[in-house]
């Protein structure tokens, strides 16, 4: 499919590479992430909005005044702001469904500093807005009250965490660290002002502060720094600023409780699953979705409130209703003592609940969310933009390719090669250079009939990589990509974990993509040297050595060039050691298949 995600305006452009070194706000985590899976799983990934000009896994982040006109895309998810109709018919492009992604509790309905006209309201009725995504059930019967929606139009998709970066990094536990790292809007207030009552309680304990970056220039914020030295030398309070995503994950890790004072009616709440997954002690208010989100996995405290306010911020940062604010002040000074106090007399009970919080959240994870959107999408679309659909049996040149799974011992016997299914990777494994491997994996019936099945579907582009483009497609687009992975996993994986001793790893840690390229001399004859983003790549020779001149897969570092026969299979490390690119084709075409294999912890 081809995919657009829309985010609207942002304090600075959003980018995937400044997430990965200063982290970034709640919802644009979200579609970073939602929109990698998608590249990732082959599909033509677009971002646009206020967005830094960059390409990773198949994603390509583009700002909104640079999206090429006259385009058509299958999907549009838009994250908060409305505008996306407007601004997509001012480029002429077009779209067959759109999602509205609505992360808080209302949405943004502001163009070029401009309020649309009846607040954006029209374009909830919208004939080509498909459904409204909400977060949580509690956010939904707060958007269907507020905007008289029809409660059949909102969908709930939950966000999500990456569990596995919390298992990637091994960090020690420190008793008596609290951690906080939401906006101060959301609790930091509230905290620092019954700090000194919980160091009365437990003088040992530290306090540590990450902001998200986005809050850098809030006058809260500057507000409370100022008092910060009076804070570090008397209290124990240490401000860290914005952290990068493994840096905030180490710090989480290392804390032993996340206190959160807030009346802010979170509609989901991230921080809180990455503080279950990190397994910290929990002791919160209950607004908005932290009662569902947070039931029998924490100290639970009914929220503090005052009016019509309850659901806009906390009181403490009001400058209005003094009186009522030092009352609801008393109030959260002393319950929150009083709270954790009693927590610390429950050890047993603290502890199944955090055993029950990393279970809940371990299963909030962004693979299971993307099959969700995945299949709510193409429930609605129209079969012929759904995309990536095995070609019916009609449309086949060779029925025999996809037999894999109708009798899987002939289909092997037929495509690969009886060497290789012996598995005697001594006897049949050459090693060129240093660890860099060729074996004899398929047969030349299953090279040219592949080779065949590809021409015959004519899904050849040069888009999807940015940086190093090739004239290739996707298996998916020939329905070959889940039989093609089982061969990666019985013989390919096999073969790699006794080459370099990956003790514990099988094909379930690794995730894969997997495309047919081509080389001829009047279109796309080489490709630069380049790394590519894999821990193991796996390159196949469809083609006879007679049938080309040239060409061959040139390693810069070893200066050695590999070239191998029909069917043979080439392993060598993705990044680091091995920069290659392909050398020209002069004579001939050049086919082959390659594999891009990663550990899902990356």
């Amino acid at each position: 499919m081809k995919v657009l995600f829309t985010v609207g305006y942002q304090n600075k452009p959003l980018s995937y590479t400044d997430w990965k070194e200063n982290g970034t706000g709640g919802s644009e985590y979200c579609v970073i992430n939602l929109a990698d899976k998608f590249g990732r799983d082959g599909h033509d990934v677009y971002v646009t909005g206020q967005v830094k000009q960059e390409t990773y896994n198949n994603v390509k982040y583009l700002d909104y005044r640079n999206l090429p006109n006259n385009q058509h895309f299958d999907v549009v998810i838009a994250s908060n702001y409305i505008h996306y109709f407007k601004h997509l018919e001012e480029k002429n492009i077009t779209f067959d469904k759109s999602y509205f992604w609505i992360h808080n509790l209302e949405f943004y309905p502001f163009y070029n500093g401009e309020v649309l006209p009846n607040n954006g309201l029209d374009y909830l009725n919208h004939s080509k807005l498909t459904n409204i995504i909400a977060v949580s059930e509690w956010q939904k019967g707060k958007l269907v009250k507020k905007y008289n929606i029809n409660p059949d139009k909102v969908k709930v998709i939950s966000n999500a965490i990456n569990p596995q970066d919390f298992d990637d990094i091994s960090q020690e536990k420190f008793k008596d660290k609290v951690i906080y790292t939401s906006g101060p809007d959301r609790g930091l207030w509230n905290l620092l002002q019954i700090w000194d009552d919980l160091k009365k309680i437990n003088p040992k304990l530290t306090l540590w502060i990450a902001n998200p970056p986005y809050t850098d220039n809030w006058d809260e914020w500057n507000r409370i720094k100022r008092d910060f030295p009076n804070y570090d030398k008397n209290f124990d309070v240490h401000y860290l600023g914005s952290l990068n995503p493994s840096d905030l994950i180490r710090q989480i890790k290392s804390s032993e409780w996340w206190i959160y004072p807030s009346q802010y009616p979170e509609t989901y709440c991230i921080t809180a699953l990455e503080m279950m997954m990190g397994r910290v002690k929990v002791l919160s208010t209950d607004t908005g979705n932290l009662k569902t989100l947070l039931n029998n996995k924490s100290t639970l405290i009914s929220s503090f409130t005052h009016g019509k306010n309850q659901e806009q911020k906390s009181p403490f940062l009001e400058d209005s209703d003094e009186d009522i604010e030092n009352k609801n002040a008393g109030l959260m000074r002393y319950t929150f003592v009083a709270a954790y106090a009693f927590s610390n007399e429950q050890g047993d009970k603290l502890e199944e609940n955090l055993n029950k919080a990393e279970t809940f959240a371990r299963q909030q994870n962004w693979d299971n969310r993307y099959k969700t959107w995945l299949n709510m999408i193409q429930d609605t679309l129209p079969d012929e933009a759904r995309g990536f659909r095995p070609p019916q049996d009609s449309q086949r040149l060779h029925n025999d390719l996809y037999s894999y799974w109708d009798n899987k011992e002939e289909w092997t016997k037929k495509f690969i090669t009886y060497s290789a299914r012996t598995k005697e990777w001594d006897l049949i494994v050459d090693e060129p250079f240093d660890s860099c491997f060729t074996f004899p994996l398929f047969t030349e019936e299953f090279c040219k009939k592949i080779r065949e099945e590809a021409e015959h579907s004519n899904s050849w582009t040069v888009d999807r990589h940015e940086n190093y483009p090739t004239t290739d497609m996707l298996l998916t687009a020939i329905g070959m990509d889940e039989i093609y992975n089982d061969v990666m996993k019985e013989y390919v994986m096999q073969l790699s974990i006794y080459l370099w001793a990956l003790e514990g790893k099988g094909w379930d840690d690794m995730k894969s993509e997997n495309f047919l390229a081509k080389y001829k001399p009047n279109a796309q004859g080489h490709l630069s040297i380049h790394h590519d983003r894999a821990d193991i790549t796996c390159l196949i020779q469809l083609s006879d050595l007679d049938e080309y001149e040239g060409g061959g897969t040139w390693f810069r570092r070893q200066k050695k060039l590999v070239k191998g026969p029909i069917g043979y299979a080439t392993l060598h490390p993705g990044n680091i050691t091995h920069k290659h690119g392909a050398r020209a084709t002069t004579k001939g075409t050049r086919y082959i298949v390659v594999s891009f294999m990663e550990n899902r912890e990356s």
